[in-house]
């Protein structure tokens, strides 16, 4: 698994109808679209393969809704893998966001999922006058409420608010873009950095894209001695050595491993190289994610 300080993200966007990425707007009425780039009927679906295997599908569709009679748009997302990926990973995933069909800021969020045994079922009521998210987590049967940033977006609604209010023709190449995200029970900033136009060949003939890469913080510090920590250190996001570090305390943990047995040691880091720089590091047979 590599995740660099800046990673690509699987975005195909449609050149006619797609956005770019600004800053966060105070003024976001102000600056409203006089038409939205989107409307209800939009509907799109993919297919992931591996060879000639079909593993996963993934929809999303717009829809016309209202919540204590304000008209609203509500996007659904579906996700689940098929086939023979099924059989090994089960995953069904449900998303649905209900947002302002002129600002384009979200009012009611949902998370159902199912992902390989780990479920989460979340619902999150944003509150814009107040700056305040309830998140009720209808798994665990609890209730809190947060402060979010500004015209905070949850990961469904920021996909259409990015397309309503900045426009392509304002792209620079290389430029750095951000938008407040709320997600689960934290708040953080989404950084986006546009790197060009790319045509891509497709079933339906050549379509163009924006390409678009996610930023991550740098580490600050050589996490591992030698010349492997000096690479980690100018190509691995703080993020990517995190979850590094929470796999390899998975693995010491399953495996029994010591880490001052040379042997240990040795696996370790070979697999530290596999999770940061190749295609991923070994799973133990049976292991199961922790349920939360």
């Amino acid at each position: 698994m590599q995740l660099k300080k800046i990673h690509p993200l699987i975005i195909i966007l449609f050149y006619q109808s797609i956005i770019t990425f600004g800053q966060v707007s105070t003024e976001i009425e102000k600056n409203a679209p006089q038409k939205l780039p989107f409307q209800s009927g939009e509907w799109f679906e993919y297919r992931i393969h591996y060879g000639i295997f079909n593993a996963s599908y993934a929809s999303l569709e717009l829809v016309n809704d209202t919540i204590k009679g304000l008209p609203v748009l509500h996007a659904k997302g579906y996700g689940r893998t098929t086939g023979l990926a099924r059989l090994f990973f089960k995953l069904e995933d449900y998303y649905d966001t209900y947002f302002d069909e002129k600002k384009v800021i979200p009012y009611w969020f949902i998370r159902d999922i199912y992902e390989g045994g780990y479920t989460k079922n979340l619902e999150i009521n944003f509150d814009h006058e107040k700056n305040t998210a309830l998140v009720n987590n209808k798994k665990n049967n609890t209730k809190a409420i947060f402060k979010i940033a500004e015209n905070a977006q949850d990961i469904l609604s920021a996909f259409y608010y990015l397309r309503a209010f900045y426009p392509e023709e304002k792209m620079e190449i290389d430029q750095t873009f951000s938008v407040n995200m709320f997600f689960d029970s934290e708040n953080y900033i989404f950084k986006m950095k546009y790197v060009g136009k790319e045509l891509l060949s497709t079933k339906f003939g050549k379509i163009r894209c924006m390409k678009l890469k996610k930023e991550s913080e740098a580490l600050d510090y050589q996490p591992y001695p030698g010349d492997i920590g000096l690479k980690i250190m100018q190509n691995i996001s703080a993020e990517a050595w995190q979850m590094w570090l929470g796999h390899q305390t998975m693995l010491i943990n399953e495996m029994r491993l010591t880490p001052v047995d040379p042997k240990a040691r040795k696996f370790l880091e070979e697999e530290m190289e596999k999770f940061l720089f190749g295609d991923g590091s070994t799973v133990p047979e049976g292991f199961v994610p922790e349920k939360k």
